[in-house]
């Protein structure tokens, strides 16, 4: 999801004239782990911070930094790694993206907008192979393969389906 809108938010230069009002987006990415300090965020932040204000001198209005922190859940609470984030948050020179499969803590949600993706359901799995390209060749095995990847069917037999055409 990050990269769609990276890759289409590219000021006047968008693939799609829907995004050619948006600013285009100069991505710094930072790809968290268990083992990630507040000193390799800050460094990214500061980076990206840096290069906003060389655009803004610039008069360059149309670019926008954004740094993007991919599994944002996974640096430990023990390191206080994630906690350079709130200077940021509360002294916004650059956009921020935090992707991660957990809910990160009252400090960082109070600052930001948080997205919740519901669990996929079988009718979603469907959709999304019905608009792959090449799924339309193996059409009759469609609804076996988006089986695979829903959850054990104790789980499943719970869930209403809806019924397809």
């Amino acid at each position: 999801s990050g990269n769609l809108v990276g890759d289409n938010m590219k000021g006047n230069q968008a693939p799609s004239p829907m995004f050619r009002n948006f600013k285009n987006i100069h991505r710094f990415h930072y790809q968290c782990s268990e083992l990630s300090t507040a000193n390799e965020i800050q460094t990214v932040f500061e980076s990206a911070v840096h290069t906003q204000r060389r655009f803004n001198g610039a008069k360059m209005v149309g670019e926008r930094c954004t740094v993007v922190l991919d599994e944002g859940g996974l640096p430990t609470e023990r390191k206080h790694a994630m906690k350079v984030v709130h200077f940021y948050m509360d002294h916004p020179e650059v956009s921020c993206v935090i992707l991660t499969n957990h809910t990160l803590d009252s400090a960082k949600t109070n600052r930001a907008v948080q997205v919740y993706l519901s669990d996929t359901s079988f009718h979603d799995l469907l959709q999304l192979a019905r608009g792959c390209p090449l799924i339309g060749q193996i059409n009759a095995n469609m609804e076996k393969e988006a089986e695979k990847y829903m959850p054990a069917p104790e789980i499943r037999s719970k869930k209403a389906r809806p019924t397809h055409p």
